[in-house]
């Protein structure tokens, strides 16, 4: 009978403990659930962020992205550059590691922008997020972010 009440007592204990544990934040349960999912929206928003990785991953990508841009039509891609203009295309110019090298992505900026009023100063700092696609001019192709969010850095 002693090893009855004592296998309760310890069942009961554990359950107790399992039940107080990730609630000493005081966070409730539907809170938890819900910082989860706003986390993984975040996470499945951008399919390659560029921001997140080393210089030389960054201009790595950027390469691929440029030699095999099929392969990212669809996916949302979000970089931090250098703005750049030229003949009314809008750039992200993003440097190698060594800052010797740059590869420019157009980008076209979601909304209604004039240049120059709305748009950042040439070579100031932004971070751009949109879907890559491609497009034609005549029955030349080409490739741009498209839709893009703008933020200045």
């Amino acid at each position: 009978m002693k090893k009855i009440i004592a296998v309760i007592l310890a069942f009961t204990f554990v359950l107790l403990c399992s039940s107080c544990k990730g609630s000493e934040k005081g966070e409730t349960a539907a809170e938890k659930n819900t910082s989860a999912k706003a986390a993984e929206a975040v996470q499945t928003a951008v399919d390659i962020d560029l921001t997140k990785m080393s210089s030389t991953m960054v201009y790595s990508e950027v390469s691929n992205i440029m030699s095999e841009p099929d392969k990212y039509v669809g996916k949302t891609i979000r970089a931090k550059g250098s703005f750049s203009e030229n003949e009314g295309y809008y750039f992200i110019v993003i440097n190698d590691a060594t800052a010797c090298c740059q590869k420019g992505l157009e980008f076209i900026w979601a909304g209604d922008h004039s240049f120059p009023a709305d748009y950042p100063e040439e070579w100031s700092e932004i971070e751009v997020s949109g879907t890559f696609e491609s497009y034609f001019e005549g029955t030349k192709q080409y490739y741009h972010i498209n839709n893009a969010q703008l933020t200045t850095v």
